[in-house]
């Protein structure tokens, strides 16, 4: 984080000021459970507001290993399989503002230092993995063996995005 970004830890009754509604705060069709707005004053402890989704990243993951061994004479057979299978969800907020501003003064006068804009898409992708593996130990005499191993992997992933209503990223510093 920052040095300077103010941290959004604690909350209190704003002097009796009353929190805005979603209309006020996110352009439609946007509402507080799809989207973040952030509102910041640098020269303020503690001087930062922030209401709404953030994000809800999901990470599952499946993983089978098995393997078995055979004894025939001199050769030790070893086989095996692995899959992986890995499915993330990547859910930002769909909008999110974020307006910081150095001093009250600023808040004021309407000069921000920085704006933020955003618009983000949720999407998801499977990724699948397996490989298989095959391995001969074969002891020659007491002193020595020789060992032949085959391993073949496939990778396979599909990619789903699920999106937001726009895609589209603005970024304004006042002049």
């Amino acid at each position: 984080m920052d040095q300077g970004f103010p941290l959004y830890l604690a909350t209190d009754s704003f002097g009796g000021a009353v929190v805005p509604s979603d209309s006020v705060l996110f352009v439609s069709p946007f509402r507080s459970a799809d989207a973040f707005f952030t509102f910041g004053v640098l020269g303020l402890q503690r001087g930062g507001w922030s209401v709404g989704k953030i994000s809800h990243n999901v990470q599952r993951q499946v993983n089978l290993v098995d393997n078995f061994m055979l004894q025939r004479g001199s050769h030790a057979l070893k086989f095996g399989v692995d899959y992986r299978r890995l499915s993330p969800e990547f859910n930002p907020a769909c909008y999110a503002l974020t307006a910081i501003f150095g001093t009250v003064n600023d808040v004021i006068a309407g000069t921000p230092l920085f704006v933020d804009v955003q618009s983000n898409r949720q999407g998801s992708v499977l990724f699948r993995n397996l490989g298989v593996f095959a391995q001969d130990t074969w002891l020659s005499n007491l002193r020595s063996s020789l060992k032949l191993r085959s391993r073949s992997r496939r990778h396979l992933h599909h990619v789903s995005p699920q999106t937001c209503r726009f895609r589209q990223r603005v970024r304004k510093w006042p002049t």
